[in-house]
């Protein structure tokens, strides 16, 4: 294990970089961008205006903002005076924000007013009228009149207040204190709220730094929600402690990735799989604008070989992929820099930090060969889960692991494949099924996008899978030709019974397909 490391939080790094590097470009998006003196400029007079609206340790703070400046500003604040982040992705709808607000009870809420035709102010009043916790209200993007909502504050008058005097830093941060509160996509059910300590997210940024060491500081395209450790943590958090810079971007469009990767020398890409392949699709995609790019990373998915080829032949060739979890405040995992393809192909990477290990059904240690559970130490993981702790306590073991409910089998090299989730795997005609075999195996088909496969009851069999397959824009596909695909590489009793081919697939808020919205719909 490292030793202890001097930062405390995710802004000691902030703070330090701004001493020693102050002209050096922190954060950007397509609308400002700010060296880290600047930065830390905005982040000290956020926070005295915070403390002076009475924010102060422990409470929380409800964000609803795409990726921005000035919400990852906010986040930094925040996390200066010991508050807690919650963030709420613009894309969710009123019913899930409602219940994420009455679990966390925050004491002030930011928001954009509008995006995307979409217009948030009526949502935010129905959520500060349901939640008596909720004392402040501030607009990040326009100013909101009385007549739309009363007493709303706006983010820039709040910024050029602090800025007006000289602002002391806070005092020093407590690495134990919970940092930030992201809540689970709900896969398996409703969003538990993970608490996440200090201590967890700088373990993980600064094992990141050891593993993906660069040739210069990271800059890093965060295209991801702040409400997802994706976006908080793997990316905007690495580049804070590495002293690179994050590029937000409100939303993700495959067309205009090139050129902003081009036009900022992002050397650190973080996608998930269905990310590259749209951004390959696009019309006018030159591989060329990738060739500053030192390391490709993807999570979330197994890639197809044919797209690890194509990254491979681009940038600077490294291809990496890693596996991490909300609950686990970020990667786990991560993939060496030399495999080959067909490791590459199916690996999720192995630990170097002694957090992690993989067990049977008995407790006992997976050999090689053998499928088991990936646990994780506790040190460094989540607190718990926020007002539930049956939930939390149900979370570890007796020995203090965390148990991640995913499931890998241990390779001979020991690299891990992912095999699938404990709650996904089914049993047919007495055979244990996993979704992710059969999900890899339908998504090499040329003329398929996505795949999800469930187990659904069956009186001959017990269970059965399901395909839902998203195909390719303008391809033809048919149930019985994917079967033929499935019946010359599966066996028998892991071919689905129904292949339901559809043009579109629902998404949970962090791009994964959501599996309960499936469920729901079978007939």
């Amino acid at each position: 294990m490292r030793s202890e490391p001097e930062q405390k939080a995710i802004v000691d790094f902030v703070f330090e970089h701004a001493a020693a590097t102050p002209d050096r470009l922190a954060i950007a998006s397509e609308y400002d961008a700010f060296t880290y003196g600047e930065l830390k400029r905005r982040v000290l007079a956020v926070a005295d205006r915070l403390t002076a609206i009475g924010i102060g340790r422990g409470d929380i703070v409800a964000v609803l903002a795409p990726p921005r400046t000035d919400a990852y500003i906010l986040f930094l604040a925040i996390n200066s005076i010991g508050a807690i982040w919650l963030s709420l992705n613009n894309k969710f709808r009123l019913p899930e924000m409602q219940h994420m607000v009455a679990n966390a009870r925050p004491k002030a809420m930011f928001f954009i007013a509008e995006m995307g035709g979409r217009n948030y102010v009526g949502d935010v009043g129905q959520l500060a009228e349901s939640t008596d916790s909720i004392q402040h209200l501030c607009s990040l993007d326009r100013r909101v009149d009385d007549s739309e909502l009363a007493a709303v504050g706006y983010f820039p008058d709040m910024v050029d207040s602090g800025m007006a005097g000289e602002c002391a830093e806070p005092g020093p941060r407590d690495e134990t204190a919970v940092a930030a509160i992201i809540y689970t996509s709900g896969s398996t059910g409703r969003p538990k709220g993970c608490m996440l300590p200090n201590r967890s997210m700088v373990q993980r940024v600064l094992l990141q730094i050891d593993e993906y060491p660069l040739e210069r500081p990271p800059s890093i395209y965060v295209p991801f929600p702040l409400n997802h450790v994706g976006g908080l943590v793997l990316m905007a958090g690495f580049a804070m402690a590495s002293g690179g810079t994050a590029h937000f971007r409100e939303l993700f469009v495959p067309g205009d990735a090139g050129a902003i990767i081009e036009k900022h020398g992002i050397n650190f890409l973080a996608l998930l799989p269905t990310m590259y392949q749209m951004i390959f699709d696009a019309d006018g995609f030159d591989a060329g604008r990738f060739r500053e790019v030192e390391i490709f990373f993807w999570s979330g998915a197994r890639m197809p070989k044919s797209m690890i080829q194509q990254l491979q032949a681009m940038g600077r060739g490294q291809v990496r992929t890693n596996y991490g979890a909300t609950e686990l405040c970020s990667s786990l995992t991560c993939s060496d820099p030399d495999l080959d393809i067909d490791t590459l192909a199916i690996t999720i990477g192995r630990s170097r930090s002694g957090e992690l290990r993989v067990v049977k059904q008995d407790g006992n240690a997976c050999e090689a060969g053998e499928i088991g559970e990936i646990q994780a130490r506790r040190e460094f993981c989540m607190a718990g889960y926020l007002n539930n702790p049956e939930a939390t306590a149900a979370a570890y073991t007796e020995d203090g692991w965390l148990k991640t409910g995913d499931l890998v089998q241990v390779l001979p090299d020991g690299n891990l494949s992912f095999v699938g989730r404990d709650s996904d795997m089914y049993k047919s005609g007495g055979e244990n099924v996993y979704p992710a075999e059969i999900e890899e195996c339908i998504e090499a088909n040329p003329k398929v996008n996505l795949v999800a496969v469930i187990g659904v009851a069956d009186e001959l069999y017990g269970e059965v899978g399901r395909a839902y397959i998203k195909k390719d824009p303008g391809a033809d596909l048919s149930a019985p030709e994917i079967k033929a695909w499935c019946a010359e590489r599966l066996a028998n009793f892991k071919i689905p019974k129904k292949f339901d081919i559809r043009d579109e697939l629902p998404l949970l808020a962090n791009g994964k397909i959501d599996k309960v919205t499936l469920r729901k719909g079978i007939d």
